[in-house]
């Protein structure tokens, strides 16, 4: 995903952050099962203004107007959207283009050292329990 622009510091000013995330269900995609990330459906995603306590849910039926809203920000804050979400997300209009991308994992993954897999991979479940002390709600399979 070469032509994505990935930052590590959000920018300061008036520009248009989103948080997103994705959950979906689809074939496995562990090791060399990646190639199927593109075969995965959208069961919901969810966006928030960066700084707000306000969220929109979008479904499998809505997930234009959830492609139209990430396409307009100016940044995407997700956890693994460069990896998994983005891609998914693609097939559905998503512009990988123009997308200025903040990935918690990446960064994560990047500062938390250099096993051969390029540091820790935490998930967003994990993160939840570390830092909320509450599992994920659901997954996408589920929903």
């Amino acid at each position: 995903m070469e032509c994505m622009k990935k930052i590590s510091r959000l920018p300061k000013g008036d520009g248009r952050i989103l948080v997103v995330d994705i959950e979906t269900k689809g074939p496995d995609i562990k090791g060399r099962l990646r190639k199927n990330i593109p075969k995965h459906e959208i069961t919901v995603g969810v966006i928030s203004e960066y700084g707000s306590d306000q969220f929109n849910d979008y479904w499998l039926n809505t997930v234009d107007e959830l492609v139209s809203e990430l396409n307009d920000a100016d940044v995407l804050v997700s956890h693994n959207g460069e990896e998994f979400d983005f891609l998914v997300l693609e097939k559905y209009g998503l512009n990988l283009k123009q997308i200025v991308s903040y990935d918690l994992f990446r960064i994560l993954r990047d500062k938390t050292g250099d096993d051969e897999r390029g540091g820790c991979w935490w998930g967003l479940n994990d993160l939840s329990v570390l830092n909320l002390g509450e599992k994920k709600y659901a997954t996408g399979k589920e929903l």
